[in-house]
């Protein structure tokens, strides 16, 4: 965020500051979340019961506790870890579905 300051840059976490940022990060986990689960009824696919063993402990372990942690503790380094995690989620869930149509 202080690098876009100094380049002026007009970008959310400048424009809304550490609170509204992380406001922003978490509902936007939270809403992937519940749409990976709402997956199970909205896809062709048939997928067994077992995708949600998957998709619930993925959005936990990955997305929420990460961006809660960030939205309590509001720093670069924090960030980070988010990200690093969120990175493997698209692929979980990939993977979750793939068994779950399989089984």
């Amino acid at each position: 965020m202080e690098e876009d300051k100094h380049l002026r840059a007009v970008t959310l976490p400048v424009k809304l500051g550490p609170d509204g940022s992380a406001k922003i990060i978490m509902g936007s986990l939270a809403i992937s979340v519940v749409m990976s689960v709402a997956l199970f009824w909205l896809t062709p696919a048939r997928l067994s019961p077992l995708y949600f063993a998957g998709a619930i402990p993925a959005g936990l372990f990955l997305l929420l506790l990460p961006g809660l942690n960030l939205y309590r503790k509001k720093n670069s380094a924090v960030a980070s870890v988010l990200f690093n995690k969120a990175s493997y989620y698209p692929v979980t869930i990939f993977f979750t579905i793939l068994v779950s149509a399989i089984l």
